[in-house]
């Protein structure tokens, strides 16, 4: 059975405390961290090389999650980022990938959004 390698950044200790203990305890994850939601840690990504990185944060730190998805999403365009929250029960999945287009591809999916709504 292969290891993915899910490195974990956490708003709160308590937080990552718990899931530290959940994800620990599957026999399928490697667990790397947790760290805290920091920028600072970005650079860890590249020494560690995770398949997924998780951010577990509170509401009032969404700003700060965001923030660091986007940075690791330009940084490492093929890592998946999976953002979870104390209050709801949703984990968002962030994937970034570039894909050959035309200028008609990008009329197409613009006239997609207004019918998907």
């Amino acid at each position: 059975m292969e290891k993915r390698r899910v490195m974990l950044f956490c708003a709160r200790h308590l937080l990552g405390e718990s899931l530290q203990n959940l994800l620990g305890a599957m026999e399928d994850v490697d667990l790397i961290g947790p760290y805290v939601l920091s920028p600072g840690n970005i650079g860890r990504i590249k020494q560690v090389t995770p398949d997924v990185v998780l951010i577990a944060e509170d509401d009032d730190q969404f700003e700060k999650g965001s923030a660091l998805t986007t940075e690791i999403l330009e940084k490492f365009p093929n890592l998946p980022v999976l953002h979870s929250t104390l209050t709801r029960n949703v984990v968002k999945v962030y994937t970034s990938r570039e894909l050959p287009a035309r200028s008609a591809d990008l009329e197409e999916v613009i006239r997609s959004l207004s019918e998907d709504e």
